[in-house]
C-alpha cells in the first residue's frame, strides 16, 4: 500500500483510490486546491467504495488531524461524485491539507 514504484510521490493505495498508474507517473490525479469562502477547498473525485477518503489538516505538517467533514456523507457518496472539503483559515497564517485513504 505504501510502495511508490514509479517514484512520483504517490503511494500505491492513493494511486488506486484516485485511479492512477502505479508504474508510471500520475501527478494529474492529485486533489485540487481551490479558493474557498474562508480558506481553501480540497477537491477530489471519489472513485472507489472499498477505501475511506479523508481530508486532514495541520499547521506544521506533523500531527495531521481530520477536518470537520461529514465523513458518513463522504463514505455514502456514490462513485464518481466530486467531493469538496472546505479547509477554513481561522486566522492562521499557514494550513497544510492532504488526502488520506485507508482500506475498508
Amino acid at each position: 500500500d505504501k510502495a511508490d514504484p514509479d517514484g512520483d510521490g504517490i503511494a500505491n493505495l492513493l494511486e488506486y483510490a484516485l485511479d492512477g498508474e502505479p508504474l508510471s507517473s500520475s501527478p494529474t490525479i492529485a486533489p485540487q486546491v481551490v479558493p474557498g469562502t474562508d480558506g481553501f477547498e480540497l477537491v477530489y473525485t471519489k472513485l472507489r467504495n472499498d477505501v475511506r477518503y479523508r481530508v486532514e489538516t495541520s499547521e506544521t505538517m506533523s500531527g495531521f488531524s481530520p477536518t470537520g467533514t461529514d465523513q458518513q456523507g463522504v463514505d455514502a457518496a456514490p462513485v464518481g461524485m466530486e467531493i469538496r472539503v472546505p479547509v477554513p483559515g481561522s486566522g492562521r497564517n499557514v494550513v497544510f491539507g492532504r488526502l488520506s485513504v485507508t482500506p475498508l
